[in-house]
């Protein structure tokens, strides 16, 4: 019985930290930033809980591939692990970066942008494939 209660808490122990871990670099692509609220605004702070990125955006996605969507009055745009834009906002919606491309929606086009903010595929078929949104 005593055997059985220590592997039970063993079991427990290894199934908390493995959570733990799994947790903290979900979706984060190993950039040590995560996303934190302070009031109404949202910024990023790193492991030890140091702000990193000031609260200053309506809405964040984690990190990945090195960016991070933000959201600033209704629209989607993309910063790097300095909180600086590398994509300004622009967007009705975005997502995260995932082999290199984020799904947007920009009015009625949908599509995905290169790290470049470059059209490579959209829901127009009438869109040029390498149409840039920066033009």
């Amino acid at each position: 019985m005593k055997r059985c209660v220590i592997l039970i808490t063993l079991f427990s122990i290894v199934m908390m930290l493995s959570g733990c871990n799994a947790a903290a670099g979900a979706g984060n692509d190993n950039s040590g930033l995560f996303p934190v609220k302070e009031g109404t605004k949202y910024g990023f702070i790193d492991r030890s809980g140091k702000v990193v990125i000031a609260a200053q955006f309506d809405r964040v996605t984690d990190f990945s591939e090195g960016r991070a969507a933000v959201q600033v009055n209704k629209k989607w745009g993309y910063i790097d692990t300095s909180g600086k834009y590398v994509i300004e906002p622009q967007f009705d919606s975005a997502s995260v970066y995932e082999n290199g491309l984020a799904s947007v929606k920009l009015g009625k086009k949908t599509g995905y942008i290169d790290r470049g903010c470059k059209f490579v595929w959209s829901s127009d078929p009438t869109q040029a494939l390498t149409e840039s949104l920066n033009e």
